[in-house]
């Protein structure tokens, strides 16, 4: 077996069918023209107008109604854990207290500095003739002198980091996760294009492919628009977009009826305009995301550069159908 194979196929990976294949079966899906409020509701949608549509990801639709749910119960349970901390402190710190004066009373004022104290009152001694602990000195005693010390130490250092660690992960992808690209449809040139990372990915109507993986259990279906770019050797590479076709596409779950409706959508938007499908022009509310995946500044060179290499691929393509024809 070679350990070097991939084993694990992305979305990425699968060969995309192509989008144009489907036209004839997609412009007979009945479509309502969408009003401003059914635009709104269309989760595909970021934005339309005469020239130009843009889909959007899935990505804004989990902070709306995952990330930040997830960020306010963590910070509750958090609250909730401190206040539960400090009002354990008061009630130990009175205990503490308590127990001190009867050393005091046992072996005097200044007992803290006698040398015939007991072993099981140097806890005391550490307190001495204070009358109220700090909150250092309390974690001190509660992780020396407290029975059973190290295991409140172990339980409190892995409550609170954990809690620490995940309310940290979930004010950065509220706040500074980068908003991903949307994909955008250029109607006028029959074009799909997108960016991720400093690369652009684009593919004209006739290049642009979908991608579907399905697991085992034909449980989780993932669905993505099949665009192009170059990498490092300027070979053509792959890449699937997925799109947020409904509150299940975050966890995989998409169905091919939505599927097909989102791709009807994008179809007759581009054959037959924006007035087959949306009543009026739309924009969504700008995410506010304090980070976005910026546009490339060399986006026309690299745009350019592979629709270039996409037309010589198809190109060699009719060349070597039109020779195998002709054998």
């Amino acid at each position: 077996m070679n350990h070097s194979q991939k084993i694990i196929t992305t979305l990425h990976d699968v060969p995309p069918t192509l989008l144009i294949d489907q036209q004839e079966s997609l412009l007979a899906i009945p479509l309502v023209k969408k009003s401003y409020e059914a635009l709104q509701s269309y989760l595909p949608l970021n934005s339309i107008d005469d020239n130009q549509c843009t889909l959007r990801n899935t990505q804004r639709l989990a902070r709306a109604i995952v990330l930040f749910p997830f960020l306010i119960g963590m910070l509750l349970f958090f609250y909730h854990n401190i206040v539960s901390f400090v009002v354990q402190k008061e009630r130990n710190e009175a205990n503490i207290m308590d127990w001190v004066e009867l050393v005091r009373k046992e072996y005097g004022e200044e007992f803290y500095l006698r040398k015939d104290l007991p072993d099981y009152m140097e806890d005391a001694r550490f307190i001495g003739n204070d009358k109220t602990i700090s909150f250092w000195k309390y974690l001190y005693y509660r992780y020396n002198y407290f029975h059973a010390s190290t295991k409140f130490l172990i339980i409190d250092f892995l409550q609170f980091s954990s809690l620490l660690v995940f309310s940290l992960y979930l004010i950065h992808r509220c706040f500074f996760w980068k908003l991903q690209a949307p994909i955008f449809i250029d109607r006028q040139r029959q074009l799909f294009f997108s960016w991720y990372k400093g690369k652009v990915y684009a593919a004209r109507y006739s290049q642009v492919g979908v991608s579907n993986q399905t697991d085992p259990m034909k449980i989780v279906h993932l669905m993505g628009l099949a665009m192009y770019t170059l990498d490092d050797n300027n070979a053509l590479a792959r890449r699937a977009f997925q799109m947020c076709l409904s509150y299940g596409s975050l966890w995989g779950f998409n169905t091919r009826l939505r599927q097909d409706e989102a791709h009807a959508f994008i179809v007759k938007y581009l054959l037959q305009g924006k007035d087959a499908v949306a009543a009026t022009d739309y924009k969504r509310f700008p995410a506010l995301f304090l980070f976005k995946d910026k546009k490339p500044a060399d986006f026309d060179e690299q745009l350019e550069r592979i629709l270039a290499e996409l037309d010589k691929r198809d190109g060699e393509k009719i060349n070597t159908v039109s020779k195998s024809a002709t054998a």
